[in-house]
């Protein structure tokens, strides 16, 4: 289901004194087995760090490979047993490098058979993220063992790797209110907290030393034992080195499908969450590849205490631009008075140094999943069947999951089963032979694209993580049949445009007002969705121009011209026209599509030209380039 193979991302900045993000150090990667693979992500595993496996499709057990148990990544330890640390009798088959990890095309059920679907969480080791720390027991109550997480840990997993039978064992910052170092929970368990010296001999940890006692599960003599480390809240990540990329907490269920919300900071792409007291259950694994969304769906559920495939008939989880909210009755995550216990990490937060990190087009392939091909992750998409013929342009996006929306078009969303998103090159898992069909791509990414999907008041912010203010944005209504609007920095606050139709600016007094973390933009009641774009130096331009009648250079900053230009005017009528580099941006007739129109494209035309710094409008027309006209444009290097 899952197709890879060579996931393009900038090269982590890890050097002393750079800025580190949690691209640099978290990966969640999704692939079919039976070949050699190579998954360059951009985090550096010769640093050291955790490989998590796990097989989707079929029972199979997880399997923690890490760089302390052995270097060689050969030996590795089951979350769904007690087993002390297994060989893989095969030095080769997974190997590290700067960028990610390597599989050879040996068949182990674990990692890479030619019939299974896989996902691997990668935690690299890093002061304020994840830690990793071997010893060997001694039988001495109130050993302490050093670590280099630099702060003081939210959460401690410890397992013997030479005893079988012993169980793994959890601390948690919040499994008690006054002392949770008296307590702990069980990764390859259901049951709810025991209080108990057996795990840190009832002794808080700090950012220097964990302590353990003397019991066979975490020091027995002469057995060794290894624990991983999980920061909590350490504000050292992101441009300024002050931001926070893991949160341990916790929560109190009320048996509502309008379950807590929790207030993150930050939108959450990894999720882990327990019943500590009051209820019992797995440990649950969500994560924004296999489908944890904004909306109320079926959350893809794995569990590190069983080996069973993953499950997904259960709506669990709706995450938000700051966190996430419960939105089920199910004890396993909401029952009324339990406590539940999470780690969050972070979505990605880099900002883009290139186009093609964040931006692609491409025609359908046939062959394999998925159908629309892309250097990245795909976040949002726009698609036309037949770019030839009369045809709608469905916009959609990883969030809402199958949700489609019109954009030349006020119908409410549907779902459409195709619009399947867990891919780490693209989307869309119908396979067909339709040449003439595109898809534009979006990756979300700090400065330059964000999504939010939220619930409209009139009245209400909502937060964003563009990270800077938008410049440009589009809205609709998911519930309904009210119309696109679309807001652009140079309009202002008082003045929208309507995606699907070509009219003019309107005015409405305070319809819109948006910051570098939250946005209004009057809307419809209901469920909503935003899509947002700012200008990034070299990446995207959003701007605007007068007309002069004659041609002229529109320099959006960059080095080898735009990829994509969406050009609209704003003093009176025009239609929303895009030309690409796939269909062609050429010194002579470019296609053109337009937003706000079934038609087909037009071929015979050239209303653009390419320019290094940007582009080139050529033409005199009104709808781009009259000499009392005002346009608005969108364009992506």
């Amino acid at each position: 289901m899952s197709a890879s193979n060579k996931i393009l991302q900038a090269a982590a900045g890890n050097a002393a004194g750079e800025s580190v993000y949690v691209e640099d150090v978290f990966s969640t990667v999704l692939y079919s087995g039976g070949s050699a693979q190579n998954f360059e992500v951009g985090v550096d595993m010769t640093e050291g760090g955790l490989l998590w496996f796990k097989r989707r499709d079929s029972s199979q057990h997880h399997a923690l490979f890490d760089s302390e148990s052995n270097s060689d990544f050969n030996k590795y330890l089951r979350s769904d047993g007690s087993n002390a640390l297994d060989n893989l009798n095969d030095a080769a088959h997974i190997t590290v490098d700067s960028e990610g990890f390597n599989l050879s095309s040996t068949g182990y059920n674990l990692s890479n058979n030619s019939s299974g679907d896989y996902v691997t969480w990668m935690f690299r080791k890093q002061a304020g993220f994840f830690d990793i720390q071997t010893w060997t027991g001694n039988s001495t109550a109130g050993r302490t063992i050093s670590h280099d997480l630099g702060s003081v840990p939210g959460m401690i997993i410890i397992k013997s790797t030479s005893a079988a039978g012993e169980p793994w064992y959890v601390y948690h910052r919040e499994t008690d209110s006054s002392a949770p170092e008296d307590y702990h929970t069980l990764l390859n368990s259901t049951a709810a907290r025991a209080d108990s010296v057996e795990m840190l001999n009832d002794t808080a940890p700090t950012a220097t030393e964990i302590t353990v006692s003397q019991y066979n599960s975490v020091n027995g003599s002469g057995k060794t034992y290894i624990a991983y480390l999980f920061a909590h809240d350490d504000q050292s990540f992101g441009d300024g080195s002050n931001e926070a990329i893991i949160k341990c907490g916790s929560y109190t269920g009320n048996g509502s499908t309008t379950g807590p919300e929790i207030n993150l900071g930050f939108e959450p792409q990894l999720l882990m969450i327990k019943a500590s007291s009051g209820s019992t259950g797995n440990w649950y694994m969500y994560d924004s590849m296999r489908g944890l969304t904004a909306i109320s769906s079926n959350d893809a559920e794995l569990y590190p205490s069983s080996s069973g495939a993953e499950y997904a008939g259960r709506e669990s989880i709706n995450v938000t631009a700051t966190g996430f909210q419960l939105a089920t009755t199910n004890t396993a995550n909401n029952a009324n008075g339990s406590t539940y216990i999470y780690i969050a990490i972070r979505r990605p937060m880099k900002t883009p140094e290139a186009g093609t990190e964040v931006f692609a087009i491409d025609q359908p392939d046939s062959s394999s999943e998925p159908k629309y091909r892309a250097p990245f992750s795909v976040d949002m998409a726009w698609f036309r069947s037949n770019i030839t013929s009369t045809q709608n342009t469905n916009i959609t996006n990883r969030l809402t999951g199958k949700g489609n929306l019109i954009l030349n078009a006020t119908t409410a969303e549907a779902n459409e089963n195709a619009h399947q998103w867990d891919y780490m090159n693209g989307w869309f898992a119908d396979q067909g032979t339709e040449t003439n069909n595109r898809s534009w791509m979006f990756k979300r990414a700090a400065g330059f694209f964000d999504v939010v999907a939220y619930v409209a008041d009139q009245t209400s912010t909502h937060a964003h993580n563009l990270g800077v203010t938008p410049e440009f944005a589009i809205i609709k209504q998911r519930n309904g049949t009210n119309a696109w609007k679309a807001y652009h920095t140079y309009l202002g606050n008082n003045q929208y445009l309507q995606p699907h139709t070509n009219i003019a600016a309107a005015t409405d007094t305070g319809w819109a007002s948006v910051n570098a973390s939250t946005f209004f933009l009057k809307a419809n009641n209901g469920n909503n969705i935003a899509y947002l774009w700012a200008t990034v130096a070299g990446v995207s331009k959003v701007g605007s121009y007068s007309g002069t009648g004659s041609s002229q250079d529109i320099d959006c900053g960059f080095s080898a011209g735009a990829r994509f230009v969406l050009i609209k005017r704003t003093d009176s009528s025009g239609d929303w026209y895009y030309w690409d580099s796939n269909r062609g941006i050429v010194a002579g007739n470019d296609p053109y599509l337009l937003w706000n129109s079934t038609a087909a494209q037009v071929t015979n035309t050239d209303y653009i030209d390419p320019l290094n710094a940007g582009f080139t409008v050529s033409t005199s027309t009104s709808a781009l380039n009259s000499s009392s006209g005002t346009y608005i444009f969108l364009a992506i290097a």
